[in-house]
């Protein structure tokens, strides 16, 4: 499908797309590389319609247990969401710098998903196991839990194609459980680039 890979923490991702006859290789450059044109084709794209994105390049922790709001509420910078919501926050460390960027989803009360960058998993894992306090069951999920990003105009639309639950009444922010195709999926909405998006994770 004419996929240009790169790579991140010994995964391999495909960086875009080229078609027929463009570069099957970017060269760097401190201008616009001979990438310009598939990525500029692939941004319009999904301003205008729709497009897929796999994260499975993201980590992903399970945190539970009975004292899972409150140990999250210590570790975490910003408010910990309520059930069924999800809320963007950075980690700091004890000095008060940013150590990590998370995407907090509360699936339940007592269980909540933590979403942040692969690459830095094993560094938030140990800082984590560091900070541990009783009541709480941390697991690294990012291996066995993948998705996709769909965004643009026509993401509700084609996420509805999918599903028999009614996408509609997914709020932003939401955190929904429920079937895609054929799969009990996470799907949440939010936005990183000022239309909302819903994130399917599988």
């Amino acid at each position: 499908m004419g996929a240009v890979w790169g790579a991140q923490f010994g995964l391999e991702v495909p960086n875009y797309f080229s078609h027929p006859g463009e570069p099957d290789f970017e060269t760097p450059s401190f201008r616009r590389s001979n990438a310009w044109v598939a990525t500029k084709r692939e941004v319009k794209t999904v301003r205008r319609g729709v497009g897929i994105n796999e994260v499975h390049n993201f980590s992903k922790f399970l945190v539970s247990g009975s004292n899972a709001r409150s140990w999250l509420n210590r570790v975490m910078a910003g408010r910990i969401p309520e059930p069924g919501r999800l809320s963007l926050t950075p980690m700091l460390s004890h000095k008060g710098k940013i150590i990590g960027d998370f995407t907090v989803s509360c699936i339940k009360e007592g269980t909540f998903q933590l979403t942040a960058s692969y690459a830095s998993q094993d560094y938030h894992h140990r800082w984590f196991l560091h900070n541990m306090q009783d009541g709480v069951q941390l697991e690294n999920i990012s291996d066995r839990r993948t998705g996709f990003q769909i965004a643009g105009p026509k993401a509700a639309e084609l996420l509805q194609t999918c599903t028999t639950t009614q996408v509609s009444s997914i709020k932003f922010l939401d955190v929904v459980e429920m079937v895609v195709g054929s799969t009990t999926c996470l799907v949440q909405q939010l936005s990183y680039t000022g239309r909302p998006w819903l994130r399917n994770l599988l």
